[in-house]
């Protein structure tokens, strides 16, 4: 049984003129969804970025966007990565 894990990450950046003030409901929307490990919005003072970690197996990046966009209209990928965590 092959037990290797994988783990993908999304970038996105939020432009300022469409920000959310209701930043609750989109992370909770997105942790809610299967698949999803982590949601977390950038820490500088305009905040106009969010990472989101996720399995690739169970929620694809063009779904979590889709979810981000409800919200933050022009969401734009900037960056994606996909990692395997091998077991022995």
């Amino acid at each position: 049984m092959n037990k290797d894990k994988l783990f993908a990450d999304i970038y996105v950046h939020l432009h300022a003129d469409s920000l959310s003030d209701d930043r609750g409901k989109v992370e909770k929307e997105l942790r809610d969804s299967r698949g999803v490990f982590t949601v977390h919005f950038d820490a500088d003072k305009y905040r106009n970025a969010m990472f989101v970690s996720y399995n690739p197996n169970s929620v694809s990046a063009d779904v979590l966007l889709e979810i981000i966009r409800k919200n933050y209209l022009t969401a734009v990928r900037v960056a994606s990565m996909l990692m395997m965590v091998r077991s022995k």
